[in-house]
């Protein structure tokens, strides 16, 4: 298995300039990465602003709390499926998942 390679603050921020160019005011985006490959095995990067309903709101950085959303949750469970449960080479179609699962489990 490669070793993942950490992305760089330049490459995080041009993944999310599209979206910050068209919504200047009021959209924030932190980004976890983690791996003990990494330098201090991973970081938070934030970008943009949040604004409440007043145009006031926190200023983004690491330390910055966020609720852990459902598209963070779906997106762990993906990780962790792919990770752990169904086997590297078979990636069934979502209708065959329940059948390759019966499989590998006996």
């Amino acid at each position: 298995m490669e070793s993942p390679c950490e992305p760089t603050e330049e490459l995080l921020a041009k993944m999310v300039e599209p979206y910050l160019c068209a919504q200047r005011r009021g959209l924030g985006f932190a980004i976890g990465y983690a791996s003990p490959k990494f330098e201090n095995y991973g970081r938070v990067r934030v970008f943009g602003n949040v604004q409440n309903q007043f145009g006031s709101g926190p200023r983004l950085s690491g330390e910055t709390p966020f609720e852990i959303a459902s598209i963070t949750k779906t997106f762990t469970a993906t990780l962790y499926d792919q990770t752990f449960v169904l086997p590297k080479k078979v990636r069934p179609a979502l209708g065959e998942a329940g059948r390759v699962l019966e499989n590998t489990n006996s």
